[in-house]
């Protein structure tokens, strides 16, 4: 799935509509995040991974990164943590722990398997982009 309709944002309505037919369970690739051309050039890479039998476990991992990064965080979360913490402060304790209480609606996340989400934090002290580790639940 590429998601071209807004840079550095998905199409939060695309991905409802998405869940809502539970077709977003039955994804190979996606990219919704950056340019629309590294958008696809993303998801084409990842789609040739699975094409050439990676295992699934570390295809299904990455599938859930791209997720939690594309849309998750860029599409809802980075917003919502803006709008609580002035960008000025986004590189104090206090805003990484509003970002893992925004992030925990969203946790434990279920693409194919469920994944739990670790530890957040914002490596350059802004908004713009997260860090993040997730762990397959058992």
């Amino acid at each position: 799935m590429v998601d071209v309709e807004k840079v550095n944002l998905g199409n939060t309505r695309l991905w409802r509509d998405l869940g809502v037919l539970k077709r977003d369970a039955n994804l190979t690739a996606l990219a919704a995040w950056g340019t629309p051309g590294n958008n696809l050039g993303s998801a084409m890479a990842h789609a040739k991974l699975y094409l050439d039998d990676v295992d699934p476990a570390q295809q299904n991992a990455l599938l859930a990164r791209e997720y939690a990064n594309d849309l998750i965080y860029s599409t809802r979360l980075r917003a919502a943590l803006r709008e609580a913490i002035p960008e000025a402060e986004m590189n104090t304790p206090a805003a990484q722990a509003k970002l893992m209480e925004l992030a925990a609606e969203y946790f434990p996340l279920n693409i194919g398997v469920s994944y739990e989400l670790d530890q957040v934090n914002l490596p350059w002290g802004r908004s713009f982009e997260w860090d993040f580790d997730l762990t397959p639940l058992q």
